[in-house]
């Protein structure tokens, strides 16, 4: 009986204030990109170059022209800079900042181009922690406090190396 009764209705508002055209697919593309701003928030191309790399190389040979990207991720509470300079073979190295008193266990996952997957830990020493001999592809970066500390964990969104 109520599905009798719904059914009516349902009939009644479709014939009294139709769904106009299109509204499914318009309702699709705008939840896909609710959380855009954020992203775009989060995520800020600081800078990119090519400069002589000096005695602080991350290759073997000296001089070398060395392209680095600078990225900054932020939650409000928790910065994170990160500076990436490519290596010999194909891989690069990626040093991290993170603005925070509270010391963060990192963890960097990669997905290469070819499907591997690659995971690398490390813990902030003063705030600074350095990843060697990563792999291109893309790339998130997870940050989780000990327990106790009240530090919410923090991802960035996926990157490219």
């Amino acid at each position: 009986m109520n599905e009798n009764i719904f059914g009516q209705l349902r009939g009644m508002w479709e014939h009294v204030d139709p769904m106009p055209e299109g509204l499914e697919n318009q309702m699709i593309a705008v939840l896909a990109a609710e959380d855009l701003d954020m992203e775009y928030e989060l995520l800020a191309l600081v800078e990119r170059d090519t400069t002589m790399a000096g005695a602080r190389s991350t290759t073997h040979e000296a001089p070398a022209q060395v392209r680095t990207s600078k990225l900054e991720f932020s939650n409000g509470t928790v910065t994170v800079l990160l500076r990436i300079a490519a290596q010999a073979a194909g891989e690069c190295r990626i040093d991290a900042w993170v603005t925070s008193d509270i010391p963060f266990n990192l963890r960097l996952s990669v997905r290469t181009w070819v499907g591997d997957q690659s995971e690398i830990e490390t813990t902030t020493t003063g705030g600074r922690a350095s990843f060697q001999d990563v792999p291109h592809g893309l790339a998130r970066l997870w940050l989780t406090a000990d327990h106790g500390t009240g530090a919410k964990p923090f991802a960035t969104p996926l990157f490219e190396i």
